[in-house]
């Protein structure tokens, strides 16, 4: 290479470098601009993932379902799984999620409960006399000589 490229693509490198080092950091976003305590710096095409199943219809999937009820019967998955199978949620494509209504009373609205009482109105229970003593005194014909 000549002496002269040699001057030139050196001074366009140091160029580069001192424009790039000049040049102001982008706009991030803060908690000062949105008030997000953990904004979101990533652009969102690096994150885009579908919707899991779970989420979707509010039951695991068949498969996943089967693997829970075969290594714990007992577990929330298991039985959410057993519970969708027995209503057939699971044999056609395109089927309803499960959404489940409790329509039973509170605790606090079945139970008879109300304000404590007043401390002052509380009497103490009645404590025994300690000078009334239940001693069983022999008798004198209960006594032998």
């Amino acid at each position: 290479m000549r002496k002269w490229a040699q001057f030139f693509w050196g001074w366009v490198a140091v160029a580069c470098l001192a424009s790039s080092s000049w040049a102001a950091p982008p706009e991030r976003p803060t908690f000062n601009h949105n008030g997000d305590p953990r904004p979101n710096i990533l652009p969102n095409w690096m994150f885009i993932y579908p919707v899991p199943y779970r989420a979707t219809h509010n039951r695991p999937s068949d498969f996943t379902g089967r693997i829970a009820r075969v290594i714990s019967p007992t577990s929330q998955e298991a039985m959410a799984w057993s519970e969708n199978k027995a209503l057939g949620y699971y044999d056609g494509h395109h089927q309803p999620p499960l959404r489940k209504g409790f329509f039973f009373p509170k605790p606090w609205e079945v139970l008879n409960i109300g304000p404590r009482k007043n401390s002052g109105e509380i009497q103490p229970p009645e404590m025994p006399d300690p000078r009334v003593e239940d001693v069983i005194v022999p008798t004198p014909s209960a006594v032998k000589p």
